[in-house]
């Protein structure tokens, strides 16, 4: 699930049961520290994100913790679980691998226009090193 924006996220961690609002106030010199510490480093099950509701001297809110387990990173990330990012890094590091082993041309390249069936148009060509060509919108479309 990928969430539009802060406020998503939150609600998801409220909703799923990994959020813990602290409506006292609370310093920020002291105490958020030492609130955020036990929280993380204690048990598993008590690991939660942190909303502080009231910090002395401010007007927001202070989210902490948001991304302290694999579940809500994975969650924030988009993934059911991390391993489907270490998945992901392995075929742009074997697509990466392919690249370096194309013969590059020794002049530079120059770049054409291609359309694909979804109307967006590419470069053809790119010098090697300059990373790939970015897609457009076709023109007329």
């Amino acid at each position: 699930m990928a969430f539009d924006d802060l406020r998503e996220f939150v609600a998801h961690l409220e909703k799923t049961g990994q959020l813990k609002r602290v409506r006292a106030r609370v310093s920020r010199d002291l105490e958020i520290a030492e609130i955020t510490d036990r929280v993380s480093k204690g048990p598993a099950e008590r690991n939660q994100a942190l909303l502080f509701e009231s910090v002395e001297g401010f007007d927001t809110p202070l989210l902490i913790n948001a991304f302290g387990s694999p579940g809500r990173m994975a969650a924030a990330l988009g993934v059911e679980h991390l391993r489907a990012l270490r998945h992901a890094q392995l075929e742009v590091r074997a697509l990466q691998h392919v690249h370096q082993l194309l013969p590059h041309a020794e002049a530079p390249l120059q770049a054409g226009r291609a359309q694909d069936h979804r109307g967006l148009t590419h470069g053809a060509a790119h010098p090697p090193g300059r990373g790939a060509p970015r897609a457009t919108p076709a023109a007329g479309r």
